[in-house]
């Protein structure tokens, strides 16, 4: 199992990866984990697509729950749990995207609403939700 370290690395690599090739607006992405999802930020949409394929739970413009519980396997217990309730209750989510970005941006808009503090995203921050 991977530690605290290199779970805040590997995060820290998919948002440098993804604003870069996004040119997604820093503060718009800080923004996600404080819920804020504009609606006319398409570098912003295009981030949550561009993270959501790095973690190969997007096929095309379609979100993959099963392939993203499967992913779970090697974090941290205090993580796995509240984002395999956020993937079943999500699960649906983004089904009338068109896009990848139309897509994750409905499923990471559900993760924020289902998960709040317990919310885990790539958002710039260098913190795991907090222990129960």
């Amino acid at each position: 199992m991977p530690s605290k370290g290199q779970v805040l690395q590997a995060i820290g690599m998919l948002y440098e990866h993804c604003q870069e090739k996004t040119n997604a607006e820093p503060d718009d992405i800080s923004g996600i984990c404080d819920g804020n999802f504009p609606e006319d930020k398409v570098p912003l949409k295009e981030y949550t697509c561009c993270v959501l394929d790095m973690l190969r739970v997007m096929n095309g413009d379609k979100f993959e729950p099963d392939e993203a519980l499967d992913n779970l396997k090697d974090l941290p217990d205090r993580v796995k749990k509240h984002l395999m309730e956020g993937i079943n209750q999500c699960r649906n989510s983004g089904k009338n995207g068109s896009t990848c970005a139309e897509t994750a941006y409905e499923v990471v808009k559900c993760f924020k609403a289902t998960l709040g503090k317990y919310f885990f995203f790539p958002c710039g921050t260098d913190e795991l939700p907090p222990e129960e």
